[in-house]
């Protein structure tokens, strides 16, 4: 009797501590929302990306629109320092040979960053990441 008692008390135990388990892997995720303007004006389209100052290299990717971002728990952005790179594409209006695999004469358009180097290719953005919510606002400046 006393081994039988012994072994429900172990997965009584082992349940708990799995349960615990789950739930502190679900909060130690996090959640961003935010803004991007450019001179004082909404950001149209573009994208955020968050480098891992640990070394890990990028580890989440945001769609902005309008001036708004949101990176969801999907992304598994776990708290901690990171460089945030914003970017932002525009036609220039000209025509320019396509890379390989494309065939010779392939004519795409071209397309220029309107985002300062110093806010994505080389960010002096740093911002910190706490697990769950966290709303960040980015004021770029041309």
């Amino acid at each position: 009797m006393p081994i039988v008692l012994l072994h429900s008390s172990v997965v009584v135990l082992a349940a708990c501590f799995l349960a615990c388990a789950g739930c502190g892997a679900h909060d130690s995720h996090a959640t961003v929302t935010g803004t991007v303007t450019l001179d004082g004006a909404p950001l149209d389209a573009g994208t955020l990306e968050f480098r891992s100052l640990n070394g890990a290299g990028v580890v989440a990717f945001a769609r902005v629109a309008n001036g708004s971002f949101k990176v969801t728990e999907a992304a598994n952005l776990s708290p901690g320092m990171y460089r945030i790179g914003i970017s932002s594409l525009k036609k220039t209006g000209k025509q320019v040979q396509a890379g390989s695999p494309a065939p010779p004469g392939t004519l795409v358009d071209e397309v220029a960053e309107t985002i300062p180097s110093r806010y994505n290719s080389v960010s002096e953005l740093e911002k910190t990441v706490i697990a769950g919510s966290n709303t960040l606002e980015f004021e770029l400046q041309e």
